[in-house]
């Protein structure tokens, strides 16, 4: 999984698709989590009710820019 640093380099794209995957997301509200991982915890469990999957499905997303990460570095 990628670190936090790694996310918020590739935040407003992480960003996207985490608003395509969790639709219920308010923008303004995913944008003042600053891609903080465990903000984005409380905001998905405020929406959601539950976050037992967030990990796997997290991990999903970032997969993509794991690997362009690792391919630049």
């Amino acid at each position: 999984m990628l670190n936090q640093q790694q996310i918020y380099l590739q935040w407003p794209r992480i960003k996207q698709k985490i608003l395509k995957h969790w639709d219920k997301l308010d923008p303004q509200e995913i944008d003042q989590t600053n891609g903080t991982i465990t903000e984005i915890i409380k905001l998905i469990q405020k929406n959601y009710g539950a976050v037992e999957d967030f990990e796997e499905d997290f991990e999903d997303i970032c997969f993509f820019f794991e690997k362009r990460f690792q391919q630049t570095c």
